[in-house]
């Protein structure tokens, strides 16, 4: 199991984005650091893959979340921003597991990001570097949800057990170019998917 922590310093980030809201030019979904949009819950029982294409404002938030409950308690996925580096947390019930990037990422510029996990595995690559792997310890090799998939960050900022869970309060800012996930391209428009249930201050840039 990869459990490490790095610290990076933070300069002038990049300008943000000129946010363009119920233009008729609609592109990329943008995140002002509050929003989220809230799907059906993510298909992983067994294994998942998900392939996030983004350019971040801001060098700590949720990019994606998904719990077994509300309240943060049993299994969950995540994927976050932390001091610049890109981590993939999960607990199958034998304790989390966190997975982090070799390098940090840069604000404003185009980041890659490929999340796999097949059972206790989980395998996480940034801008197509070698994987960092890790692998939970204990018997239990199943993800059990049952809480709505949360993209951009949660509405549960003020639950301990989450922001435990997550090491951060935030959610993430800028905007997210592409979305595949088990190996199909996500609409994120509620119009054009079933699966989009909610959107909360959700922009387009």
């Amino acid at each position: 199991m990869l459990n490490t922590e790095s610290e990076a310093t933070m300069g002038t980030g990049p300008t943000m984005p000129t946010l363009h809201w119920d233009s008729e030019s609609e592109q990329m979904p943008f995140f002002n650091g509050k929003a989220y949009i809230e799907m059906s819950t993510l298909q992983a029982y067994s294994k998942v893959s998900v392939q996030v294409e983004l350019i971040a404002y801001e060098a700590e938030g949720v990019i994606l979340f998904n719990a077994q409950t509300s309240t943060g308690e049993g299994d969950y996925i995540a994927l976050l921003l932390k001091n610049l580096f890109v981590e993939l947390r999960f607990n199958l019930g034998s304790g989390s597991v966190f997975l982090r990037s070799a390098l940090p990422i840069v604000l404003g510029q185009i980041v890659t990001i490929d999340v796999r996990r097949h059972l206790s595995e989980g395998f996480l690559s940034v801008d197509g570097f070698e994987n960092v792997t890790g692998k939970s310890d204990g018997p239990h090799k199943l993800l059990d949800l049952g809480d709505s998939l949360y993209i951009g960050g949660t509405p549960y900022s003020e639950v301990k057990k989450i922001s435990d869970v997550l090491g951060t309060k935030k959610n993430f800012t800028g905007c997210l170019r592409s979305l595949r996930i088990n190996e199909q391209v996500i609409n994120l428009e509620p119009s054009a998917s079933k699966t989009v249930l909610n959107l909360v201050q959700v922009g387009m840039f």
